[in-house]
């Protein structure tokens, strides 16, 4: 079963998401999943934030914003940041929290944040969403 899972895990882009809804304990359970990740010294770096709603208009214009500062921005590209995050059900951004006694190098904290980061996303694939980034949706 986790070798299918592993196995079949694609991204699943925005203009493939449904308008279903996921419940919030399917996203408990995705943020769950990341928590089992292996960090030395059980240091735990990660930090998740869940937008969902109004919030995604917001991160929508946050992006668009911040990328129409950029010199020679694609109106096309800058109409995706804006849209993208409102498609999703729900977008969990993710945080490296760096140990404050440094008792691991960074790179062991960096490594430890991307397993629980492909944690999720197996979690996300065997619950039938489908995901590309932090974007997060039906399939």
């Amino acid at each position: 079963m986790l070798d299918h899972i592993i196995k079949t895990r694609r991204s699943v882009f925005p203009a493939q998401y449904t308008a279903e809804i996921i419940p919030r304990e399917d996203i408990l359970k995705i943020i769950d999943s990341a928590r089992w990740a292996p960090n030395h010294r059980k240091t735990e770096p990660w930090r998740f934030q869940v937008l969902t709603g109004k919030a995604l208009d917001r991160l929508g214009n946050f992006m668009a914003t911040s990328y129409a500062q950029t010199e020679g921005y694609k109106k096309f590209k800058l109409k995706k940041l804006q849209e993208n995050p409102t498609k999703a059900s729900a977008v969990i951004l993710i945080f490296m929290h760096r140990d404050i006694n440094e008792s691991v190098p960074e790179w062991e904290e960096i490594a430890a944040v991307s397993m629980s980061v492909q944690n999720m996303w197996l979690t996300s694939h065997d619950l039938k969403y489908g995901a590309t980034g932090a974007l997060l949706n039906h399939l």
